[in-house]
């Protein structure tokens, strides 16, 4: 199929796309859509961008443009669920031949569009850690604080150049990363792994399961509000944003649009005065 492909000699009806046989089940045109499409998407992303939506549908019923819009109107408008339906649901008509227009229903969700989130301090983050009772849990929680991670990428890391961190696989694979505050990875003995055994097959697996303690903890905030606080302390302290968002395993463009949304009046005056202390009186006169 692949060297088909190459050679624009690609023809989706020889693999049963663009048929006329609407009376097939949803059902057998996922089983076939799934044949074609899931080679080279990774577990997480077919996990989350198709299983998720697909499961909706009522895989009994034929094919048609109103059961997939009816899937669709069950969804929010301008939400990332919503988005994410739509991609899928377009892929799957274009592959069984139906011709649909979501370009309306797609909205304007944009991650940028979030509002900021009211992240804890590093001393709330410092108290919490304090009281987690299991060591295991403690120590995830504490890589995901110094380090930013994103919540499963706790389970895929090297520690052996401690401080730096090595997130050895993820959502956007390979990437070393270091700790702010320094003195967390010190205090808190981040270099020795002590991650909880549990297991999974995908990302998403060993997200969930971070979900899940932090659902049962002394926190009373998430996961990604550590991962977020760690981008806005990353401001605060001076740290260059091309360099934060190589850490945390984004674009520029990423992290400038969302995190500059979150940079909140208290982080704002703290780099200020970061400011002030580098410069002489003089310069501070004429500041």
């Amino acid at each position: 199929m692949g060297y088909l492909r190459d050679a624009r000699e690609f023809d989706w009806t020889f693999y049963g796309g663009g048929s006329s046989k609407q009376s097939e089940t949803i059902a057998d045109w996922l089983k076939k859509f799934e044949e074609i499409k899931r080679d080279g998407v990774c577990a997480t992303t077919w996990k989350t961008d198709y299983c998720r939506p697909f499961n909706q549908l009522p895989a009994a019923e034929s094919i048609s443009a109103e059961v997939l819009l009816s899937a669709i109107a069950k969804t929010t408008p301008n939400t990332r669920q919503r988005r994410r339906f739509c991609l899928a649901f377009r892929q799957l008509a274009q592959f069984a031949g139906i011709d649909m227009d979501l370009g309306d229903l797609l909205g304007n969700y944009s991650p940028t569009k979030v509002q900021p989130r009211t992240l804890p301090t590093d001393e709330q983050i410092e108290a919490c850690f304090d009281k987690i009772e299991n060591s295991q849990w403690q120590w995830v929680y504490g890589v995901i604080a110094a380090y930013g991670l994103r919540d499963h990428e706790a389970f895929y890391l090297d520690l052996s150049k401690f401080p730096i961190a090595q997130v050895l696989e993820g959502k956007t694979g390979y990437r070393q990363c270091w700790p702010l505050r320094p003195e967390w990875a010190e205090q808190w003995d981040l270099k020795n792994i002590k991650r909880p055994p549990v297991t999974g097959e995908c990302h998403a697996d060993f997200g969930d399961r971070v979900c899940k303690f932090f659902a049962r903890s002394p926190a009373d905030f998430c996961a990604y509000d550590l991962r977020h606080a760690w981008a806005i302390r990353a401001m605060s302290f001076g740290l260059d944003a091309s360099l934060a968002a190589k850490q945390m395993g984004h674009s520029l463009a990423t992290h400038t649009q969302t995190y500059h949304l979150a940079l909140n009046e208290r982080e704002q005056q703290r780099a200020y005065d970061r400011i002030l202390i580098n410069l002489s009186p003089s310069q501070k006169l004429g500041f």
